[in-house]
């Protein structure tokens, strides 16, 4: 691929299952296979470069047969789609729904669109030649599904651009076995929106070593394609919180953060700000001298596919080399050194993929920290329909700004007139934060102060103290620190068009130390509010499963006693983003809940 300097390439038959993308070092994978229940068959893929990774709009993962990318060219659109055709001995009707399948996918693209079609028809069209359809460089031999080939691309104003060059034997089949058996069955395809001076030439390349009977079919073609700039690199410092996992960095870090806190000591009279400004001066300082930082690229490409090793190259070269060697003999010696090397790099190439997973198998064990996360996100991508990694920036920071600004306006909140009485009431002890810090859990996001949970929890008695002496101050004063105002807004993509906003749920990062304080509040509240047992979300130890239990029981009791049973399921759209503070400040002082809680919610 790099060698020839290809920047697209269609894949048929990979045998894949499922449905998504892998990232490479200089190519991105999008496939499209059968279910992980089926038998692996079929399969189709496309190859794309790097540098044109964010030209891609979206992806149609259509069956095991199709695949349609959609690439944004700046001035044009471009639709490639990668297909694998049934051969002669399948079933009339599952030719016929690929052709209606495809004859879908064709008719959802404008006409003034590109479509350059590519793959494996498992077709032999013949060389008469049909105007702007055919031309004659072609084998003379023409079959079943050569004849619907044709007829579908004349019903859709398609060109065959395989037989419009003229090239020698060798550089137009595309199809042969080791008895000598040749045709040509894999074509590039395109519609009326490619001029036919802009595709420069179609050939086959014998020396392309694919490990497979099919010869690799190269078309270059001038298309206005504006290549989209990858984001500049944004280098940040991040503290190596995994490092807290080993007991020796534990205690080092506990024992910095004793001595800042000694020498920084929250004082009775300071206000909430500055109050909150030690703390986190004290957590940063620890965290700096016992953790260390290191330097992240945020817009680096994140490869899934850590075996691709240099060593891996080094063995496809070897391959290569003898793969030449052998088509420049063409003798059953040759053959024989060539089969023999194959063997042995396909071989090597298995090892090093056993010893990657034996090393990633090791490293869980002894790291439960790090490659638990790794494991469950694994096994969470095995249950989705399409598990994409490659995130493309469809959506502009003025959009998401405009949509999120609109998800909000509509509220109708007015700042809490609660007023603070002379005596307060709620304390906030030294044992209601090291309970509720217990709760905190590991490997979760920081917020806008960028303190994870990890500092917090292994601080010490030392940081649970003045924890609470903050904590109190919030209570006292009825104020909070600006910090605590400040969020990071993620959207996480739910379904449908990847381009729309509102297709996405807004996921909102807040400072830990703030939600450990909110913990300590639903804490105080769920002593003196008590809900009633037909509350079933968030709630302890009350799961889905427990609920489809629930409804499983009322179903098969209506159906035993013959009485009816009447259910309402209602989705209430962006439920928790419009929740009116107003209506929350009435029901906890009608719970009588202490003003200053109130106050400070």
């Amino acid at each position: 691929m790099e060698k020839h300097n290809i920047d697209i390439c269609a894949l048929s038959e990979t045998k894949r299952k499922s449905k998504g993308d892998l990232t490479y070092p200089k190519y991105c994978l999008k496939y499209s296979g059968k279910e992980h229940a089926q038998r692996a068959s079929a399969g189709v893929g496309m190859l794309v470069s790097t540098k044109y990774i964010q030209n891609i709009e979206e992806t149609h993962y259509i069956n095991e047969r199709i695949l349609r990318v959609v690439i944004d060219g700046g001035k044009e659109k471009l639709h490639f789609i990668s297909v694998y055709a049934p051969d002669t001995n399948k079933s009339n009707e599952e030719i016929k729904s690929f052709y209606d399948d495809l004859q879908a996918e064709i008719e959802k693209v404008p006409k003034e669109h590109k479509i350059v079609i590519l793959g494996d028809m498992n077709a032999r069209v013949g060389n008469t030649e049909i105007n702007g359809v055919k031309n004659r460089f072609n084998e003379s031999h023409i079959n079943e599904n050569g004849q619907k080939l044709v007829n579908f691309c004349a019903q859709n104003e398609l060109r065959i651009n395989n037989t419009y060059f003229d090239h020698k034997i060798q550089h137009k089949i595309t199809w042969l076995n080791t008895r000598g058996a040749t045709s040509i069955i894999d074509y590039i395809i395109t519609n009326r929106a490619v001029h036919p001076t802009q595709i420069l030439d179609v050939r086959s390349l014998s020396s392309a070593n694919i490990g497979s009977d099919h010869q690799l079919v190269l078309a270059k073609i001038r298309l206005n394609v504006q290549s989209k700039k990858r984001p500049p690199p944004v280098y940040v410092e991040k503290l190596n919180i995994e490092s807290l996992k080993t007991e020796s960095v534990k205690n080092l870090y506990k024992n910095r953060l004793a001595e800042k806190i000694r020498l920084n000591q929250i004082q009775l009279e300071e206000n909430v700000e500055t109050a909150w400004k030690k703390v986190k001066e004290n957590i940063e300082n620890a965290a700096n001298e016992a953790l260390g930082k290191r330097k992240i690229n945020k817009n680096a490409n994140k490869t899934n596919t850590p075996w691709f090793t240099a060593e891996v190259k080094e063995l496809a070269t070897e391959k290569r080399e003898s793969y030449l060697k052998y088509l420049s003999k063409r003798s059953p010696e040759a053959y024989r050194e060539y089969k023999s090397v194959r063997n042995r790099v396909n071989s090597n190439i298995r090892r090093i993929k056993k010893e990657h997973w034996e090393a990633f198998t090791a490293d869980m064990e002894r790291d439960l920290y790090g490659a638990q996360k790794k494991v469950w996100g694994m096994l969470r991508r095995r249950k989705k329909e399409v598990n994409e990694y490659v995130q493309t920036n469809t959506i502009s920071i003025q959009d998401w700004e405009n949509h999120f600004r609109k998800l909000y306006e509509n509220r109708e909140d007015r700042e809490a007139e609660t007023l603070l009485p002379e005596v307060i009431s709620t304390f906030i002890s030294i044992e209601l934060v090291e309970n509720a810090v217990k709760s905190l859990k590991n490997r979760k996001a920081a917020g806008y102060d960028e303190i994870p949970n990890e500092l917090i929890k292994y601080g010490g008695k030392g940081l649970h103290h003045q924890l609470a002496l903050l904590f109190q101050k919030t209570i006292t004063s009825g104020t909070i620190p600006t910090d605590w105002r400040k969020s990071l807004t993620i959207p996480i993509f739910k379904k449908g068009d990847k381009r729309i906003p509102e297709n996405y749920r807004g996921i909102t990062l807040l400072s830990a130390v703030m939600k450990l304080f909110t913990k300590i509040l639903q804490n105080l509240l769920s002593e003196k509010i008590i809900m009633c047992e037909e509350q079933q979300g968030f709630r302890k130890n009350r799961s889905t499963i427990d609920a489809i239990f629930v409804v499983r029981q009322v179903v098969e009791k209506s159906i035993e006693f013959e009485k009816p049973a009447f259910m309402c399921f209602v989705d209430l759209t962006k439920a928790f983003d419009r929740v009116q503070l107003n209506d929350i400040i009435e029901i906890l002082t009608a719970k009588n809940i202490p003003p200053e809680i109130i106050k400070i919610i």
